[in-house]
């Protein structure tokens, strides 16, 4: 998780998002960042028709983190967009992400292993909510797994992702 990290602030550095970057010399109409697994096989259209509606509804300045929400934290309200099947963040959500992991890293990390599983994707849903109040837009056709294989988790009783799946973004 320490890599993904350190590649999204990484990223905001090349691309301008944050003040020390590049100064501006880097794409400055990058609107997205989307993380994939190395195994995972994105298919954008309807990714980049949502993305784009996203846009207009809310804009440059509002951050937000959008991909398939994963409920698995008991101990407090947060959901993150699981990892193994991609998300998306907005410009905005990037500059917020980095500016918390300047004023927390590493600290927070031990936080968040002792509440959850400790991913990557969590480590980022947490330092947005903290940050900023982000919570997970839900989108469907990001999943990790098969869909039956959601179908078979929910009846034994596994209500961490929402139900019932959806085919559209």
């Amino acid at each position: 998780r320490r890599k993904v990290l350190h590649l999204f602030v990484a990223m905001a550095r090349r691309f301008g998002v944050v003040p020390g970057g590049d100064g501006g010399k880097g794409d400055s109409e990058r609107r997205f960042f989307i993380k994939v697994d190395p195994d995972t096989m994105p298919v954008p259209h309807n990714l980049i028709r949502l993305l784009d509606e996203l846009h207009l509804i809310l804009g440059l300045t509002q951050p937000y983190l959008v991909g398939m929400a994963a409920c698995r934290v008991a101990s407090f309200p947060l959901c993150h967009a699981a990892g193994g099947a991609g998300y998306v963040l907005s410009r905005a959500a990037l500059a917020e992400l980095t500016t918390y992991l300047g004023a927390q890293y590493p600290a927070f990390l031990s936080r968040i292993d002792k509440f959850t599983y400790g991913g990557e994707d969590v480590a980022v849903a947490f330092a947005l909510k903290k940050r900023c109040g982000v919570a997970v837009v839900n989108a469907g056709c990001m999943y990790q797994h098969n869909p039956l294989q959601y179908q078979r988790l929910h009846s034994k009783g596994e209500d961490w992702v929402k139900w019932p799946l959806t085919t559209t973004p």
